[in-house]
């Protein structure tokens, strides 16, 4: 599972990254509001609804079913895979890309 941990301020991206490494989750990432706003567009959350509740035999094929441009899905799906949050199988001349795992996305106030 890829949980995100949404922050109000910087400083708590700092404070909460040392308790990370107390963590035992596999996969962690700590951003601002804004910053996930930036990376999780609504084409690019419409892209992972998709992914998660569908198989694509490739980009192409993901492009084509959402209407978008090859170059927009490949360029989206480049940025995700480095988040962890989507992945791209290799099969003959196609990269298939795919959720595999859950995403989970928690508020962490200064309260917290």
């Amino acid at each position: 599972m890829v949980h995100i941990e949404i922050v109000d301020n910087t400083d708590k991206v700092k404070i909460t990254k040392e308790r990370m490494l107390k963590d035992k989750r596999k996969h962690v990432i700590f951003m601002t509001y804004d910053v996930f706003c930036r990376i999780f567009t609504p084409e690019r959350t419409r892209m992972l609804e998709y992914l998660s509740n569908n198989k694509v035999e490739s980009i192409s094929d993901l492009a084509r079913k959402l209407g978008r441009k090859f170059e927009a899905v490949y360029r989206d799906l480049k940025y995700l895979e480095g988040f962890s949050v989507v992945k791209l199988r290799r099969e003959e001349a196609n990269k298939i890309p795919y959720v595999d795992e859950d995403i989970n996305i928690r508020m962490v106030s200064a309260n917290t």
